[in-house]
């Protein structure tokens, strides 16, 4: 930045000798040495009021003006004129001075913002190239789900909020079974995915050695715990298949799971207050099951469809996510999720990773 705020001074200053240029009677030379310093100084000032402090401007313009006004009071600039009887060969070698400057600030200015653009335009580069890569993972280590699992339906998607999310959903079918479930990880970008990623390898490993949910979330609470930054944590909701119509649930700090009775065309909320995984080194966890009856729907969603606010300042909230469920429960589970994500969306803007994963009970078939 310094770089820049160099080359802007540099090439600001140099009105300075092309205004002494375009002077019938030249001011004396310790001005323009001056007036080029207060230009360069106030580009300056603009460069870094417009990047860093824009609510600052009308105060930068107010203080602009009157330096302007003040500063030909406090400089005897017009009782210093050089007088009009002044030899031509002096105003010429004059004029060829000023021109001298002009192009040497001009050349220092574009060399230094030649420099800046080469140096910031190779970070900015191998940056990209990083992003494109991160997207690319997120792309295979999050692709929108949909599968059919014995008697269950499920469908999951993950809309980052940013170029790369820290949410994931994932299904995993292993010895007559299937695993789902929705993580989410605190903050955002490229070290949210990277943590992502590491949670989808260790269910999956612990899925596929046949470890019940709450050995899994407690080996990987201890195993998060020593590799996280601080403050960094991971939210779980895990659904798992254990018998024909019966599903086992478990929360990290996860939001509730929405509960869609088909017989009744009502709503309820299964409920666990947990720790988060790899917030403390020693933390146990507990599960849970429900008995599932024909086109019964579990809802799980993430923060950021909750949190959506609109203009004045409310929530979309579990009030209204649960009449979208309610209005749309029997249409396919990709068309409830696209509802869900329309009504967002007009609701307001996205501030987090919105995921959400739907499991339904599906029509027995005799055997």
């Amino acid at each position: 930045m310094t770089m820049l705020l160099a080359a802007v001074f540099l090439t600001f200053s140099s009105i300075a000798f092309v205004s002494d240029l375009a002077e019938p009677r030249p001011s004396p030379y310790w001005w323009v040495m001056v007036y080029a310093a207060n230009t360069g100084v106030v580009a300056v000032g603009y460069a870094l009021i417009s990047t860093r402090f824009v609510k600052a401007l009308p105060l930068a313009i107010a203080v602009n003006l009157l330096t302007i006004v003040v500063l030909p009071r406090i400089l005897p600039l017009y009782s210093s004129k050089i007088a009009p009887d002044t030899p031509v060969v002096a105003l010429h070698q004059r004029h060829v001075l000023d021109a001298w400057l002009v192009f040497t600030v001009l050349f220092l200015g574009y060399v230094l913002f030649f420099t800046f653009v080469s140096m910031e335009g190779t970070k900015y580069f191998r940056l990209r190239a990083e992003v494109e890569l991160a997207e690319r993972v997120q792309a295979e280590l999050v692709p929108p789900l949909h599968l059919n699992a014995g008697d269950l339906e499920i469908c999951g998607k993950s809309i980052p909020s940013s170029t790369v999310g820290g949410d994931l959903v994932d299904a995993v079918i292993f010895d007559n079974s299937v695993t789902c479930y929705l993580a989410d990880v605190s903050g955002h970008g490229i070290a949210a995915a990277v943590l992502m990623s590491m949670v989808k390898s260790a269910v999956r490993a612990s899925i596929f050695q046949g470890e019940l949910l709450v050995d899994l979330m407690r080996h990987m609470n201890q195993a998060f715990f020593q590799l996280k930054e601080p403050n960094t944590f991971v939210t779980l909701a895990f659904l798992r298949s254990v018998a024909r119509n019966r599903v086992e649930y478990a929360l990290a700090a996860h939001p509730p799971i929405l509960h869609y009775h088909a017989m009744t065309h009502t709503a309820s909320f299964l409920k666990m207050e947990q720790l988060p995984i790899a917030m403390f080194r020693e933390t146990t966890f507990e599960s849970s099951s429900i008995a599932l009856a024909t086109g019964d729907l579990l809802v799980i969603v993430s923060d950021g469809f909750l949190e959506v606010t609109n203009g004045r300042g409310e929530e979309f909230g579990w009030e209204r996510l649960e009449r979208v469920i309610l209005k749309n429960a029997a249409e396919p589970l990709t068309q409830i999720i696209a509802r869900l994500v329309d009504e967002t969306i007009q609701f307001g803007s996205q501030q987090d990773d919105q995921t959400i994963l739907l499991v339904r009970a599906a029509q027995q078939h005799a055997t």
